[in-house]
């Protein structure tokens, strides 16, 4: 009987403004990472005035579906989403207006898309300034961003349900990224107050389902000014890398009870120049042979 097809660890990313594109990268221990297609981006942004494609978000449906999700530019109501079935040839481009229900809303940053087993749809979640709501935290963000996540569900990215706010700590934050892991629901997300005293750090919090009730946050996670986390189960760890940006670099940590976090003993050497990107595994059979072709074999 032959054996599985061998797992890789995917990293969907963007260099610069995000004026590129979709950039991946692939790893079989989550720690060295070679870039595929030499580095050259496989997506290029037809949406938005800004034509951007920021923070990208590559998940995989039950039905070998991949859905990729990103920030289209700095004040758009809307988030990208494209689809492909071997990350080298793509659906067409289409803008999804998940915050119509919220006229006025400012932007919509770091989309991304988890499949929600208990119910077989896909939860979509974002980060958005609504302005008016939250009164109390008003001013504390840069220009006159005031942050929550908010979420809609859909089960084939046409027809979404109406937005609602998905979590508020009682202070903005942006950069939700989801993980279901040993039994639980966990969440982490960037703290983004900048006044009186800038926070700017990652946080954690866990919950038994998507409708939460979700813990309090934990302390921060590694140092501030970090943004973008991005969390991989690795079986026996959870590792959670993160955008650096005032510094140019990623950084990462590893957990074993998703509790209690260190830098992974293996290091993590994502591609440089990377930006805000996401963390995937998938079977290798599912890429594109094309984009396997210059991949060191597994040690």
């Amino acid at each position: 009987m032959s054996s599985a097809p061998p797992s890789l660890h995917l990293f969907a990313y963007f260099t610069g403004g995000g004026e590129g594109g979709l950039r991946l990268a692939a790893s079989h221990d989550a720690a060295a990472w070679h870039p595929l297609d030499d580095g050259a981006p496989l997506l290029a942004p037809a949406l938005g005035a800004s034509r951007l494609m920021r923070d990208p978000h590559l998940s995989r449906g039950p039905d070998g579906v991949f859905h990729l999700l990103w920030t289209t530019g700095w004040n758009d109501p809307f988030i990208g989403h494209a689809s492909s079935r071997d990350l080298l040839h793509w659906s067409e481009q289409r803008a999804l207006p998940v915050m119509d229900a919220f006229p006025g809303t400012l932007n919509c940053w770091a989309p991304e898309a988890i499949h929600d087993p208990a119910t077989g749809e896909h939860l979509v979640l974002w980060s958005s300034t609504v302005p008016g709501l939250h009164a109390a935290t008003a001013g504390l963000c840069e220009d006159a961003y005031n942050h929550r996540l908010y979420a809609c569900r859909t089960r084939d990215f046409a027809r979404l349900s109406p937005a609602r706010l998905f979590f508020d700590p009682g202070f903005p934050v942006i950069d939700g990224t989801l993980l279901r892991a040993r039994g639980e629901w966990h969440l982490f997300f960037k703290d983004e107050t900048l006044r009186p005293a800038p926070r700017k750090t990652l946080h954690h919090v866990r919950a038994p389902s998507l409708d939460g009730p979700w813990s309090a946050p934990s302390p921060a996670l590694g140092p501030a000014w970090a943004e973008g986390p991005a969390a991989l189960d690795l079986g026996d760890r959870v590792l959670l890398v993160h955008d650096m940006y005032r510094e140019g670099h990623y950084g990462a940590l590893v957990s074993s009870d998703l509790s209690s976090w260190a830098a992974p003993a293996s290091g993590c050497a994502l591609p440089r120049g990377s930006r805000h990107g996401s963390l995937l595994t998938v079977p290798a059979s599912a890429l594109a042979p094309a984009l396997l072709a210059r991949l060191p074999a597994s040690p």
